[in-house]
């Protein structure tokens, strides 16, 4: 069984200052923020699991009992942003899967919250999750920011959770979607070789700071050169070629199942 890596740390913005020469520390000439609050409590956490009993949900996050464990800690962490991936959604649910003993299925359709999104982070959040599987998220706590507008100039509004019908309204006969749901699509790409791995992003004002976070999960495994290696070198290159590039600050943040110890080329 994987253990799922997860941390929390807190960061400035912009970078905090390092001793070497100011153009290098801040090539793009940004001005730091005045009067604002330029600290956050991030927390960055794959809540996958290998576990064989899991494999009917694409190894996602399916035994009830854990996601309790890693609510109870989010909520004691009280961070300002989340990175989650391996999410299980709603979906996997009603495809029939992860629905025996102590599995996060079992009764989905009549518990009170369904969505597991929603049940991992709660209502002092907007999450947003990508638009084809929704099984990797970012989310921002209320106090702390705002999602802005996707390009199609639909919201996440405040405690909202957006996305596609990944999530319980998806089924259009449930009676327990979630009851702050916005259709929102975050910006993101798929692996060439497994589309099940996705890096997102969202535009968000964090404490006053407009910030692109990025959230990444690319292809995993290889041995060094292969499709595998270029489908992640090609997810990478685009979030720091294309998505970061001209954003004045930018969070990323993930697991980018980057091994330079065992793979080499990394």
């Amino acid at each position: 069984m994987r253990r799922a890596l997860a941390c929390l740390f807190v960061i400035s913005l912009p970078a905090a200052v390092l001793p070497i020469a100011a153009s290098a520390a801040n090539p793009r000439n940004t001005t730091r923020p005045s009067g604002a609050n330029r600290h956050l409590r991030v927390l960055q956490a794959n809540v996958g699991n290998v576990d064989l009993g899991c494999s009917d949900a694409f190894y996602k996050l399916c035994y009830q009992d854990a996601e309790d464990r890693i609510a109870g800690n989010i909520a004691a962490k009280s961070p300002d942003v989340v990175f989650l991936q391996e999410v299980l959604p709603d979906w996997v649910c009603r495809n029939g899967a992860a629905g025996g003993s102590n599995k996060v299925c079992s009764n989905y359709q009549t518990r009170a919250v369904r969505d597991q999104a929603r049940r991992l982070l709660g209502w002092d959040y907007s999450i947003v999750c990508d638009w084809w599987h929704g099984w990797d998220c970012i989310a921002v706590k209320n106090s702390a920011g705002s999602v802005q507008n996707d390009a199609g100039g639909r919201s996440c509004p405040p405690g909202y959770l957006c996305g596609s019908t990944t999530f319980s309204n998806g089924d259009a006969t449930a009676t327990n979607e979630d009851p702050y749901f916005a259709t929102y699509y975050a910006p993101y790409n798929s692996s060439s070789y497994d589309g099940g791995f996705h890096m997102l992003y969202v535009d968000a004002v964090l404490n006053g700071v407009p910030m692109r976070l990025i959230d990444g999960h690319p292809q995993s495994g290889g041995k060094g050169s292969g499709s595998k290696e270029n489908a992640r070198k090609a997810q990478i290159n685009e979030a720091f070629t294309v998505w970061a590039s001209g954003a004045p600050r930018v969070l990323m943040s993930g697991d980018m199942n980057l091994d330079p110890y065992r793979n080499g080329s990394d």
